[in-house]
């Protein structure tokens, strides 16, 4: 799997995972569970995505990622 490819499926996890769960963040270790891969390799695609300006990332505590362009409502 290449870096691009890596890095889509963590983003997809990611819109996937809070479509599911009211719009709450996965945590890192939810990302790297969720797609197969160790935690450091996870961070390092999440800053990847960050830079990218596909999303946002907050306080790590707080588990704040926001899709760039993304909206989540009570439906």
């Amino acid at each position: 799997m290449t870096n691009n490819q890596a890095r889509e499926k963590i983003y997809q996890f990611i819109v996937a995972y809070k479509q599911l769960n009211d719009g709450n963040s996965p945590s890192m270790r939810d990302v790297a569970y969720g797609v197969n891969t160790s935690l450091s390799n996870a961070q390092h695609h999440l800053r990847c995505l960050e830079a990218e300006g596909r999303i946002s990332l907050g306080d790590a505590q707080r588990r704040h990622i926001t899709i760039k362009g993304g909206q989540w409502s009570l439906q």
